[in-house]
């Protein structure tokens, strides 16, 4: 049901506000200089769109991602991360350690949704040239660790600008499930997130295998 209802978010209202900010874009070129009102108007029409679409994006993520279905967890992830690193010049590697578990739902899609928005501030706001991703699964919790080898940042200054709001994100999903975050930084010294959630022990271990890297 969700994966159905974040495709017609998608097909439906994500396409009509793509379609909208195109047309307002077009619009405001055919107006005259001279009518400032009228182009001070479209580019509030615009941004408004612009936050409806951001919005929009933000409750289909946390929907459940079909790729946690179609792949599960670790492949998921190993393949959002070779789709978004390299192109932004970032070397990947995917590290797993401990016996794999079969996660409950929130505690997949929040993993997930972490390292995307940990992804999204590498690209972003790192500079980096390498990242890894590691997870390590232990009895009684899941610890994820993102780090890079990027410029840093200053962690005393409450207002910085690596990523805040996405920080903010990522703690506040660690936080609804009872676990911990931390951020690790120094400009100069790359960004390193560790995370540690607890998990539930009626959960049943999968497959022996206990690490895989991937390179990118």
């Amino acid at each position: 049901e969700r994966k159905r209802v974040a495709r017609e978010l998608h097909d439906q209202v994500g396409q009509s506000l793509t379609a909208l900010l195109m047309e307002l874009a077009a619009i405001k070129t055919l107006v005259p200089v001279e009518l400032e009102h009228v182009r001070d108007l479209l580019t509030r029409c615009h941004q408004l769109a612009a936050e409806m679409l951001e919005e929009l994006r933000r409750l289909m993520m946390n929907l459940r991602p079909a790729l946690l279905d179609d792949l599960g967890l670790i492949a998921a992830i190993k393949s959002y991360a070779e789709h978004q690193l390299p192109p932004a010049g970032v070397e990947p590697t995917v590290e797993v350690h401990g016996p794999r578990r079969r996660l409950p739902s929130p505690i997949d899609i929040a993993v997930y949704r972490i390292v995307q928005e940990g992804i999204t501030n590498i690209v972003k706001h790192a500079g980096a040239k390498r990242a890894t991703i590691r997870i390590v699964y232990n009895t009684d919790r899941v610890a994820l660790t993102i780090e890079d080898d990027g410029k840093g940042f200053d962690t005393s200054k409450p207002h910085h600008s690596h990523g805040a709001l996405g920080l903010l994100g990522m703690q506040e999903r660690v936080t609804l499930l009872g676990g911990s975050f931390r951020v690790e930084s120094r400009p100069g010294n790359g960004t390193r997130v560790l995370v540690e959630v607890p998990v539930p022990r009626k959960e049943e271990s999968s497959d022996g295998q206990n690490s895989h890297s991937a390179g990118g």
